[in-house]
């Protein structure tokens, strides 16, 4: 059900492979080798978080995906997580699944699958700090969904949400997502708050 991370491979590979390069090895490309001794970040150092978005930078993206056996990591995922972890990022997640929104799946589908994915992630050593998702639509199909937000990505609730629970430094945290771009622009604007 899971695929095996892959070896090293630069994003050029992911390119070739997957018609785009992977956002957490473009992100990591140029930091060290998970093999390598990396330094720890100070115990002064601000509190810091990695926004992980979950479909197509943790597992595999499969369009309103709430079944175990369609879940697999994306290639260098765990790799990625594992580095974040390792330079002091709490591993977090946000992540929109209008798919609860649309009647495709219930929160319980949506609660069984993360269940799942974290009970991998602690097989291969990887802690989550937190998980915020997004169930909204403003034209939702489901009307207890139906409803215009501030956690819908890129609006930037879910990572407020977080911030604020965690106690995190904005300003020195990271959002790593498909669409990082947009998103990005959220995330700048809640640091200077």
């Amino acid at each position: 059900c899971l695929s095996a991370v892959d070896g090293e491979r630069s994003p050029r590979q992911d390119e070739a492979r997957f018609g785009h390069a992977h956002p957490l090895a473009v992100r990591l490309s140029l930091a060290a080798s998970p093999t390598r001794t990396i330094s720890t970040v100070s115990a002064d150092a601000p509190r810091r978080a990695a926004f992980l978005d979950r479909d197509g930078v943790i597992c595999v993206e499969r369009g309103y995906l709430h079944r175990r056996k369609d879940f697999a990591f994306v290639p260098q995922a765990l790799d990625g997580m594992r580095l974040l972890a390792h330079q002091g990022y709490l591993l977090t997640v946000v992540t929109n699944q209008s798919g609860i929104a649309r009647g495709y799946f219930t929160e319980d589908d949506y609660a069984a699958l993360t269940r799942h994915m974290v009970a991998e992630l602690d097989k291969a050593g990887i802690r989550l700090a937190g998980i915020r998702h997004c169930p909204h639509l403003p034209d939702a199909d489901v009307a207890t969904f139906r409803q215009a937000c501030d956690c819908r990505k890129p609006a930037p609730g879910m990572v407020r949400q977080l911030a604020q629970a965690l106690h995190v430094d904005l300003a020195a945290s990271v959002l790593v997502g498909v669409v990082c771009a947009v998103i990005g622009i959220g995330l700048l604007s809640l640091s200077k708050r």
